[in-house]
């Protein structure tokens, strides 16, 4: 079972099937057959909220991940949107680019990658270039 719902307003500027396909990518580059992503596009007070919420920490992010069921995986990540497009302007890259840097980086972290220490960042930042790459 592979199922993507997007709930997205207008500022994802990919379709479902590319979404999908970078999901799809780290799935399978983690071993996970069967999974259930949810992905949503919010806003720099809605992603402040969830961020103050479920993480205790304030003020917004670009991205948020949360496991929702581990058997089969189950999970949600919210995008925001405005938070990308500062990014991508901070660092000069495409709005689409940094939008698909931030679906599979959150997918690794919906699949227990998370990046606690400066190794783990490299580990990760390394990771997501390369399955960005592979495609």
């Amino acid at each position: 079972m592979k199922v993507l719902r997007v709930n997205t307003y207008s500022d994802i500027c990919l379709n479902e099937e590319d979404i999908g396909s970078l999901i799809n990518r780290v799935m399978t580059f983690r071993n996970i057959i069967e999974y259930s992503v949810d992905l949503i596009e919010v806003d720099d007070n809605q992603i402040a909220d969830l961020n103050q919420r479920f993480r205790g920490i304030i003020g917004t992010t670009d991205v948020l991940s949360f496991v929702i069921e581990d058997n089969p995986l189950e999970g949600e990540i919210y995008i925001n949107t405005a938070q990308a497009r500062r990014s991508a302007d901070k660092y000069g890259v495409k709005y689409a680019d940094e939008i698909k840097k931030l679906i599979v980086h959150s997918a690794l972290h919906l699949t227990n990658m998370l990046h606690d220490s400066e190794n783990d960042i490299e580990i990760m930042e390394s990771l997501t270039n390369e399955l960005l790459s592979s495609g």
